[in-house]
Formats: structure tokens, sequence, C-alpha cells
């Protein structure tokens, strides 16, 4: 399970691999800008040279819990464990930040967060400063899984 730090250059990989799951509606759109502001939130797979998976873990400090955002598997490696290694990936670094827990917000990806063993969980027991930025007119749903 290789894991790379990821340098500006890999941004131009990271948006190629989201950009299906944006077109879809899937996933949220994210410039290379802030990719780059937040590259050291992202852990990656990659198999035979490329980015097969990516996500992103933000660090909410003063409620000691991250979020969980942009996780995506290129097509052709659906079914492969990518997913699964990505949050492996995911729990380690949580763990490494001490976090108690991590949530993410998703219209579409709610089996795979339930299989997962995450919970359904209301807005308001998202940190403040999240809570300011929920799209409630998205209206995903929030899933929050304890370290």
């Amino acid at each position: 399970m290789p894991i790379y730090l990821l340098h500006l250059d890999t941004v131009a990989q990271l948006l190629v691999l989201m950009q299906p799951s944006v077109d879809e509606g899937r996933l949220l759109e994210r410039s290379a800008k802030q990719l780059q502001q937040g590259l050291d939130d992202f852990v990656t797979v990659v198999r035979e040279g490329a980015i097969v998976g990516c996500a992103g873990l933000k660090y909410y400090p003063e409620q000691n819990t991250g979020e969980i955002y942009a996780l995506v598997v290129n097509s052709n490696y659906y079914n492969t464990g990518v997913s699964a290694e990505l949050m492996t990936l995911l729990f380690e670094k949580a763990s490494g930040l001490g976090l108690s827990s991590v949530f993410a917000l998703s219209k579409y990806s709610g089996h795979f967060f339930v299989r997962n063993h995450f919970k359904v969980i209301e807005v308001q027991n998202l940190p403040k400063e999240r809570q300011a930025t929920y799209d409630h007119q998205r209206s995903p749903y929030i899933y929050q899984k304890h370290c």
C-alpha cells in the first residue's frame, strides 16, 4: 500500500481523477488552488504509478474531529479494495492526529459509509465552523464514526 507525499504537480492528477465524479454531480468541484492549499489533507492510493484513489481529511482541532472529503476512486478500480485502503489511510491519519471522530457529508455514498460503520448525525453535531458552511439546499447526509 504505497503512500506518496503529494507535490504540487500532483494537483493535475487529482483534478483528472475527480472530474468524472464532478461531472456526474457526485462530488463538489474544487479548483487547483483549493487542492494546492489542502494537499496536506490528502491520502492517496497509487497503482502502476498513477493515483487511482484519494480522499482529504480536514482537521477541526477545537472539536477534535475531522471531515473526510473528496473521496474518489477511479472507476476502473471499483471493487478492487481501493476504497478500503483509503479508509485505512484516513483512519491512520486520524489516529496520528489524535482525533476522537471523523465525519463525511454525502448525498450519494451513504451505503459506503454505513458499510464502514458510520452513523447518520444531524447538522447540529457538526463543528460550528462546518455548520456555518453546510449547504442546506444540497442537504447532504452527514455520517460520523468514532475513532
